[in-house]
């Protein structure tokens, strides 16, 4: 049985597309970069319930393979680099590493909630406090679980900056664990034994008065 055909260098292969949820869709494809290296690329769309096909995803894919360059090592990344642009690569390198899709498709549902947190964020910009603020708005508007999704994605995402010599140490190793907000707690019921305890000393109490 023969394989898929070879890609021209330039040329993609077909695109598909998924459905998030919240009305967030992912295209995907198979590309071949200038450096003959075939690579999945993949963009998310923006949120739209109207989006019924994913279109506006697809749509981001083909114009980011237009403007698109292949992976180059140190000079790909520096303190202009979008940290979302990172979380987007690290994730990728997640999927060629072979993490379950299922883990993907939460890591990805997660990064577009952090959007909204640190769009505009430059690596250079991303300091331990500035990490943290974003990171308790997450809890606060989404729960502890995905802010501590929203952590692991960051600390991969700037480990990519120190690995290639942009940032000298990873400013999430910094940023405190994300707790749950823990709820008040009201005053404990008493156990069954208990209260026939306390009744037993009430009735003793009761003999000992009257027999006074």
């Amino acid at each position: 049985m023969a394989g898929r055909p070879s890609l021209r260098i330039g040329q993609h292969g077909k695109i598909t597309r998924k459905y998030l949820g919240g009305g967030i869709w992912l295209a995907q494809c198979r590309f071949r970069d200038t450096d003959g290296v075939t690579r999945r690329v993949q963009r998310l769309g923006p949120p739209d319930e109207h989006d019924k096909y994913g279109k506006l995803a697809a749509d981001a894919l083909i114009e980011g393979l237009a403007d698109r360059r292949p992976p180059s090592g140190a000079d790909s990344i520096g303190l202009e680099t979008l940290v979302m642009t990172l979380v987007d690569q690290h994730i990728e390198r997640l999927a060629e590493d072979g993490r379950s899709a299922r883990t993907l498709d939460t890591y990805r549902y997660t990064a577009t909630k952090l959007t909204k947190f640190m769009a505009g964020v430059k690596v250079g910009e991303a300091s331990a406090a500035r990490l943290d603020a974003a990171l308790r708005s997450m809890r606060t508007a989404h729960g502890a679980v995905m802010a501590r999704q929203s952590r692991t994605l960051l600390r991969g995402a700037l480990q990519l900056a120190v690995l290639n010599n942009v940032l000298g140490a990873n400013p999430v190793r910094d940023v405190q664990s994300i707790k749950s907000k823990e709820q008040p707690k009201g005053a404990q019921a008493p156990t069954a034994d208990q209260l026939r305890e306390l009744l037993a000393k009430l009735r003793a109490s009761e003999k000992a008065v009257n027999a006074t």
